[in-house]
């Protein structure tokens, strides 16, 4: 279900999930743009685009049929507002035997802010992946006399002003229709301490109380959020995984900035934080973001998760007279929802050593291992290698002088852990 809102633009609600061959379940209650925040580089400007313009009204473009090429346009009122597509994705898995293509059903709308047109896409995968992505497109609005702030383009050196757009998406997690049984955890990988060649060990860490994180990217900090009660088949709880995709950049404000110090926050749900920046102040709600997270408990709670993202536009000669669409995004993952991979459920799971996955642990498990972990080159290209292949003398990894079957199966017993 969708709906459009003055400040927010569209909004989601009520999302979810049928597997193949699954049950229907749900994964989010409602989802929104919070806040597209622009500040600029000289500060001449620290713009607050969902709440000072809106994404609503009048500001949401009345589609055409070419920007929705083999798609639907839906009506809010009498503008077409939406863009409804489903669409190839390109590979959707790839193995022995198999080859699926994906797709994806895309929902977008445009919102003219100023001399900036935005294109927040939704991505609904196939997989149960779910992606995020803002557009903007439409003119450069502000320009600069001094070089430090900007980059020439025009042919009299008129300077674009280089400028940050911050975008913050509020997300309403309700898995499973119950609300108040969401567990929120972060993962890190941690390099082992004093080792020559160290492991990373992953650490969990649960969020019980309202919180603020920064990302981490030696340690590819992530968060997921998961189902207090309902499980796959496999009996591990059902959740998804917000997966970083661009964090190339990092937008830090100054102090009445404060909200801009973390960029992931989980809260308590409440129907008057709806803002990262600018929210009104009713019913004892924040100013922004840092204000709403303020030590309350999680547990037992309707959780709210909320991720921003950074791009730093340098304007280019490019940019004029209209620029080029730059693109931002990041993704929800399912984590443990489905017991396997439904795409490729009709595939044997391969027992261990069974590499070959012709349901057999034996010696053509052992030659594919051996020319694979010990670098083995033949005079064949053929899987499994054949009879009375000429093998380099490094493959004689038992170190008896000779390439035969006992390194092969020496070869298998340690890569895969076959006894």
């Amino acid at each position: 279900c969708w709906e459009q809102r003055n400040l927010d633009g569209i909004v989601l609600r009520k999302v979810y999930f049928t597997p193949p061959g699954g049950i229907q379940t749900q994964v989010l209650a409602l989802a929104s743009i919070s806040q597209v925040h622009v500040p600029y580089d000289d500060n001449s400007a620290r713009f607050h685009d969902i709440t000072d313009d809106g994404f609503g009204n009048e500001n949401l473009n009345d589609l055409t049929p070419e920007e929705c090429l083999g798609g639907t346009l839906l009506k809010d009122g009498a503008k077409d507002v939406l863009c409804q597509q489903v669409q190839l994705r390109g590979h959707a898995v790839k193995g022995l035997g198999i080859e699926e293509q994906g797709e994806w059903l895309s929902l977008f709308s445009v919102s003219t802010s100023g001399e900036y047109n935005y294109i927040p896409v939704w991505r609904f995968l196939d997989d149960g992946a779910i992606e995020m992505v803002m557009g903007a497109t439409g003119k450069l609005q502000r320009f600069t006399n001094t070089s430090d702030f900007g980059w020439p383009v025009r042919a009299d050196g008129t300077l674009g002003t280089s400028h940050i757009h911050n975008y913050y998406w509020r997300l309403d997690f309700d898995l499973g229709e119950k609300a108040d049984d969401d567990l929120v955890e972060e993962f890190n990988y941690l390099v082992e301490a004093g080792a020559v060649t160290p492991r990373r060990i992953l650490g969990v860490t649960p969020l019980t109380t309202e919180s603020g994180r920064s990302l981490a990217r030696q340690s590819m900090r992530s968060w997921r959020i998961r189902d207090g009660a309902l499980t796959n088949a496999h009996g591990r709880p059902i959740s998804y995984q917000l997966e970083p995709m661009q964090i190339g950049h990092r937008d830090v404000g100054p102090a009445n900035e404060p909200w801009t110090a973390n960029d992931f926050y989980v809260t308590k749900f409440k129907a008057c934080e709806k803002y990262v920046s600018h929210n009104p102040q009713i019913d004892g709600c924040g100013n922004n973001l840092a204000d709403f997270v303020n030590g309350e408990s999680l547990v037992g709670a309707d959780l709210v998760l909320w991720y921003g993202l950074t791009f730093h536009h340098i304007p280019r000669d490019e940019d004029e007279a209209y620029m080029h669409a730059h693109w931002d995004g990041f993704r929800l993952v399912p984590r443990d929802w489905m017991a396997e991979n439904a795409t490729a459920g009709d595939v044997a799971t391969c027992a261990v050593g069974d590499v070959t996955c012709d349901q057999m642990v034996d010696a053509a498990d052992a030659l594919f291992m051996l020319q694979y972990n010990v670098q083995l080159r033949g005079d064949s290209t053929q899987l499994p290698l054949p009879a009375n292949t000429l093998y380099r003398y490094a493959c004689d990894v038992s170190g008896e002088g000779a390439c035969n079957q006992v390194d092969a199966l020496f070869t298998l017993q340690c890569a895969v852990g076959l006894t």
